[in-house]
């Protein structure tokens, strides 16, 4: 029985590894394909020929992930006929995982659990796969625009693909390669023929500029976020603001940072991140507006912890 199982598990090992091999190949057979259709004069004139080309891009994208993600790392030793050519613990953002070293990418493992946390593409089947897919699109979308459904539903995967990248950076400590990711995914979706609007790629891309303490960047995304009327939960759009302004210290920064904790506690006086600016505001002696705002708010009960006791504003005759 031992032996039947063990034939059984090396078969799976093989087909699943010439799979993954299989899904590279065809990959890149796939976009070589489109990408001379593309180049041919005939067939570049017609959009179904750079809808193909997009889709191989695509596919060339995620053929390195094929067949891992969602998988444990206990069902990868057994199926996955290629071993890690080293395996390391580290620490990621608090967490300790354990990281599997592959020649095309890298697989992080919670090590209690053994499910797969963090999937890195190291060596991608093409450079820039998700940007040349979009422009692909794009070119279809302005050949054939009656195409939009099949475009939309490209540039769709393209924007989601860039978001699940976000995070992937993010997890891995590089705030500002996560901002620039999550921008682009925005980017793609307001490519769709709806022009969507993704509020949640914008805000993650203006927090995680702010985490990287890129101030100009931070602050372009944030203000995005209020022309399209997204102000994040509990006025967090205008917290961040204020807190750009304050880490700039300029005097007109410091007037601009006011003038946002003083709007955003007049529309959401319960949010806990505008009124930690403005206590650290009132600390510093700034800000005497808010500070009357925070009494007042203490003496009608409606901020009794934020307001109170535990974080006193300096006094202020009324």
């Amino acid at each position: 029985m031992k032996k039947i199982l063990f034939v059984l598990a090396l078969l799976a090992s093989m087909q699943f590894a010439n799979a993954q091999s299989k899904e590279a190949a065809a990959a890149q057979k796939a976009l070589a394909k489109a990408e001379a259709d593309a180049q041919n004069p005939k067939k570049a004139a017609k959009a179904a020929t750079w809808i193909k080309l997009g889709e191989a891009y695509l596919k060339a994208y995620e053929a390195p992930t094929a067949n891992v993600v969602g998988a444990s790392q206990q069902e990868l030793a057994l199926l996955m006929k290629e071993q890690p050519t080293s395996v390391e613990n580290v620490v990621i953002n608090g967490q300790q995982l354990e990281k599997n070293v592959y020649p095309d990418k890298n697989l992080y493992f919670d090590p209690a659990t053994g499910s797969l946390q963090i999937t890195e593409v190291t060596a991608p089947v093409v450079e820039n796969a998700l940007d040349k897919a979009l422009e692909a699109y794009k070119k279809a979308a302005e050949l054939d625009p009656s195409k939009a459904k099949d475009i939309d539903k490209g540039i769709e995967r393209i924007s989601q693909s860039y978001f699940s990248e976000g995070f992937t950076q993010y997890s891995l400590g590089d705030s500002n390669a996560a901002s620039t990711l999550f921008g682009l995914a925005a980017d793609a979706a307001a490519a769709t023929s709806a022009q969507r609007i993704d509020t949640t790629a914008i805000y993650y891309a203006g927090v995680t500029a702010l985490e990287g303490n890129d101030l100009d960047k931070a602050e372009s995304f944030f203000k995005r976020s209020q022309d399209i009327g997204f102000e994040g939960e509990n006025g967090s759009v205008m917290a961040n603001l204020a807190s750009i302004a304050l880490l700039r210290k300029t005097a007109a920064d410091t007037l601009a940072a006011k003038e946002y904790l003083e709007q955003g506690f007049a529309k959401y006086p319960e949010s806990g991140l505008i009124m930690t600016n403005l206590i650290n505001q009132g600390k510093s002696g700034e800000a005497h507006r808010p500070a009357r705002r925070c009494q007042e708010a203490d003496a009608g009960q409606r901020l009794p912890l934020l307001c109170g006791r535990q974080h006193p504003f300096p006094a202020e005759p009324l």
